[in-house]
This record gives structure tokens, sequence and C-alpha cells, in this order.
């Protein structure tokens, strides 16, 4: 009887194993055009209402105007198909939209803040509108400026948070004489009157975008960059916007792109916050900082050279992230997510791909929504760089909750703790060097050494009773880590 060697047989089932995974993933993603006009399709904003409608505001730059519109789509099966039902056109005065961002209030009344105007370096003309729609996007009116200004406003990076009944938060980026001013107000009545304006005085330097997101009661957490000092902020509001509470310092870069913006994410149950930095135009680092209090922050690498990043949390903690990403001439969309509070993310499910054949323009491929909708999917609306231009695309994911395989072989640290010396034990032989940091479940590191040891004793005598979380990133900035407890 012929021998047959154990090395093929080992190489065949991991190909076969390889081919059927492939298989499977793809049967579990779709990926749908939403919108194309052989123009510069470069932002796009999805929500989805109470009835299940997906509405879609898409910012157009088509190529025989010169000029920026909005496109209104819908779709009535959960983003497999779109109908185009109005689009908003600029005018003599303020020109186009930009930047155009939708919520969706708790009856189902839609909020579309958008800034128009010309981006003049003095920010002159721009200025924030309101527009509601309240037939599920089949129509819009115009509900007002931002608080405080008109047609000579100095606004930037419009985003709302939508809640009850016409109730809404407004952030956005005020620009006055060289100062930049990051803003929060509130309205009840659908964005017709708004609350006095609370800012943060920004002392001449330019801050980056910022983000709403709210959690129970009445708690609006807001995050903002500051580009000059190369840091992410993250403060609060306890009266639903009306006041901001002093901010706390999540995170500092060496350097910031060209323009850098934050999302801020939270969950009901108020015990998760996590923000994605991101240089949207500069493919840079997109990293995701993550807090239990609100007061000590961990950040966790999500990937290098990506550009515009979104993301949630699901009402089981589970973080959601969804990003663009340049690779070896590839455009790709991924996503990953994370089931210990954003400390590890899965390895990335590439959900779509596209050859780069021309050199990336300003601002190309910028904004995405992703959620989980009422059919139970992961869904993600985005701009796909195609040829010279960009198209709209919705992708969805069917089962994204799974370990996706992973073909490169890597040992996992582990962690073993003896309960009568008190001695944690970490054994990690995957790099020369690594970060081992100790968390409590209030977020505070009660532990932090740098070390290049393969296996490092750590004495827990004094460590109160309870469960904590230990990490380990290693040289390559690769997060791994898992609860313990002590």
């Amino acid at each position: 009887m012929r021998q047959i060697n154990l090395k093929y047989v080992q190489c065949f089932i991991l190909c076969f194993f390889l081919c059927c995974s492939q298989n499977i993933f793809s049967q579990q993603i779709n990926n749908y055009n939403v919108y194309g006009n052989s123009s510069d399709v470069l932002e796009i904003s999805c929500v989805e209402t109470p009835n299940h409608v997906f509405v879609a505001a898409v910012f157009d730059n088509p190529t025989n105007t010169g000029f920026d519109i909005v496109v209104i789509l819908r779709s009535l099966d959960y983003g497999i198909t779109w109908d185009s039902v109005t689009t908003l056109y600029q005018d003599s005065l303020y020109q186009g939209y930009i930047d155009p961002f939708l919520s969706c209030d708790s009856v189902g009344n839609i909020f579309l803040c958008a800034m128009r105007g010309i981006a003049l370096t003095t920010y002159n003309g721009h200025n924030t509108w309101i527009l509601k729609s309240p037939d599920d996007g089949l129509t819009w009116t115009f509900q007002g400026f931002s608080p405080n200004q008109g047609p000579n406003g100095g606004t930037d990076f419009p985003r709302t948070k939508a809640w009850g009944n016409n109730t809404l938060a407004l952030c956005y980026l005020l620009v006055t004489s060289g100062t930049t001013n990051v803003s929060i107000t509130r309205s009840l009545d659908g964005g017709i009157t708004w609350s006095p304006v609370d800012s943060i005085e920004g002392n001449g330097q330019f801050i980056g975008g910022s983000s709403l997101n709210q959690s129970s009661g009445n708690k609006l957490f807001m995050s903002y960059s500051n580009k000059n000092t190369k840091n992410i902020y993250f403060t609060f509001s306890i009266d639903s916007g009306l006041t901001l509470e002093p901010s706390v310092l999540v995170g500092s870069y060496n350097t910031l792109g060209y323009f850098y913006l934050t999302s801020m994410l939270a969950n009901k149950n108020n015990s998760q916050k996590g923000i994605i930095s991101h240089a949207a135009h500069n493919f840079e680092n997109t990293y995701y900082f993550h807090s239990l209090n609100g007061v000590n922050w961990s950040s966790t690498l999500v990937d290098s050279s990506s550009g515009y990043s979104e993301g949630f949390i699901d009402d089981n903690g589970i973080v959601h992230v969804a990003y663009c990403k340049i690779s070896n001439g590839i455009y790709y969309l991924y996503y990953r997510y994370s089931v210990d509070s954003g400390f590890t993310f899965s390895f990335p499910l590439a959900v779509d791909s596209n050859l780069i054949t021309l050199p990336l323009q300003y601002a190309k491929g910028d904004y995405l929504s992703i959620f989980k909708a009422g059919d139970a999917k992961i869904h993600i609306t985005w701009c796909d760089i195609m040829d010279s231009t960009t198209i709209a695309k919705h992708s969805i994911i069917t089962s994204p909750i799974l370990s996706v395989f992973n073909p490169i072989e890597v040992r996992n640290p582990s962690f073993l703790f003896n309960l009568q010396t008190h001695l944690l034990q970490v054994l990690n032989e995957n790099s020369k060097y690594y970060l081992i940091e100790i968390i409590d479940v209030l977020g505070k590191i009660v532990f932090q050494k740098n070390t290049n040891e393969n296996k490092f004793v750590i004495n827990t005598e004094n460590y109160s009773h309870g469960t904590y979380i230990i990490s380990l990133t290693d040289d390559k900035g690769f997060k791994f880590s898992q609860k313990i407890i002590l």
C-alpha cells in the first residue's frame, strides 16, 4: 500500500478549509448599489426609521454643474433596492450642501443637518441647515439655521442626535475670527428653536470633528479632536445638551492628518463608552478608545492606513466597527467586532474591495454608516472608489459574530494565576517587546509595565478581590486581553 505524505495531507486540508471558509463568508455578505451618477459621490449618511424604511442622504458633486447637491434615497427591503425620492439642490446664495448627517427620533421624524456654502479659508458663508422629514424621507421642510447663525455664519462638521418626539441635540464647529469652538445645543421642537449654545473655547486652535451619542436618561456623550495639540477629548452633558461638563483627555498622537475626526459610541445601559478616531482624508491609523467610567481610557489600534471609520455598541455590549483602508493598491471596506469592550478585535473581514486605478483625490470615499437593523443584520452604507469616481453602496453582513479564520498561526499569550501565592504569570512568545496592563472594573489601570521577558510574574497580593482585565500589546501594535479573577 502506497504511503501518503502527512505534509501533503495537512496542506490539502488547510487549502480545503480556506476555500470553504471563503465560500461561507461570501454567502454572509451581500453588496448593493445605492447611487451612482458618473460624478463625485463623496459622502453618505443612512438611518432606519421605526417603519424599517432605510433613508440615505448622498452628497453629490455633478460634473456638469460643479455644484453640490444631496440626493435622498429610500429602501423598503432592508437595503437591497433603492429609489431616489427627492434632490436638495443648491441655490445662488449658498450653493451646495456639505457634510450631510441623518438622525431619527423615537416617533420616526428624520433630521438632516448639513453645512451649506463655499468652503473658504475664513468659513464665511458656511452655516448648518436643519431639515426635517415626518414621512420616512418622502418630503422635507427647512427648519432653520444652526443657533446664532445666518447667511454669514461660520460652522462646520455638524452632527445631530435625536431621541424623543422632535427632541434632538446638535454639535458643530463654530469658526469666528480664527478661533474654533466646539458647540452643543438642544431643540425640543424639531430644530426650529434652540437652547443657548454651550461652547468649548478653542483658543485659536484648529479643532477637528466632534460627535454625539446618547445613553440612558438625559446623558449625552461628546468627543472631539484638536489638530494643533494632537489630542482627543471626551465630555458629556447630564441635561440633554444644555451644558457640558469639563473635558477629559482621552489620548494623544505624535501627528495628526489633514482633518482628524471622532465618532462617539455608547450603549443604552451606560456601561461602555467608545471613541473612534481617524484621519478621514489622510488614511492614517484608526484607534478605538474605550472606557467604563469616562475618566480612564485605553486605546486599541483598529488598523493602519485606514480612512473614514464608524461604529456602534449593541445592547449586548459588542462593539461593531467598519472602516475603509488602502492596501497594495486595493481599496477595502473592512468590518471588525469586539466582545471585550474594545480591548481586542476580530480578524478584519473584507466586506468589499476594488482596485485603485487612479490616484486618490481629496475626500474620496468619505463617510459611512453602520447599524444593526430590524432584520438582525449588520448594515453598512459607504462610498466605494470605482474607476475615476465613487459610488454609494450598501453592504449587508448576515452573521458577523464568527471567528474569522486567520491563516497565520499565532500563539496567544497565556496567564497563570496561583491563588495561594497571589502570583500572576504572563507567558508570551510572540514578540520581543510588549506592554502589560491590568485594568479594574472601573476602567482604572492598576498595573502597567513594558517588558521583553517571555515569562513575567506579577505579585497581586495587595489587589482587591474581584474581576480585572489583563492585556498585552505587542511591538506590532496588536493587543490581546482576557478577564481574570484575582
